[in-house]
């Protein structure tokens, strides 16, 4: 079993994709995925989307603790890139998210 960021649509918007092209150059579909774990020698059993409230559990706390650490660390590359993280998050919504793929040996 294991999660991973994946495409929801064929063409997302510029801004989200050159996101992810940076942070996650081999995202991919899952369709892509499952072909993957296929050709690796592995049985898909299943695979679900996480949903969109998976990945809001995710981002709203972190949103919050960013908040509270801005005023020490105010300018921190991190800081600023799990900004941009959350932001993308929010304007990308519906075109990429987390999926759960359940496989076994063949």
């Amino acid at each position: 079993m294991f999660s991973d960021m994946v495409w929801r649509i064929d063409k997302p918007d510029d801004e989200v994709r050159a996101f992810w092209a940076a942070e996650y150059p081999t995202m991919a579909t899952p369709t892509t995925r499952v072909a993957q774990a296929k050709r690796a020698g592995y049985r898909v059993l299943g695979h679900f989307d996480m949903g969109r409230e998976a990945m809001d559990t995710y981002y709203r706390p972190l949103a919050a603790r960013l908040e509270a650490l801005e005023p020490d660390l105010a300018g921190n590359r991190v800081l600023d890139d799990l900004h941009r993280e959350i932001a993308v998050s929010q304007a990308g919504r519906g075109q990429f998210g987390y999926e759960m793929f359940e496989l076994e040996r063949a």
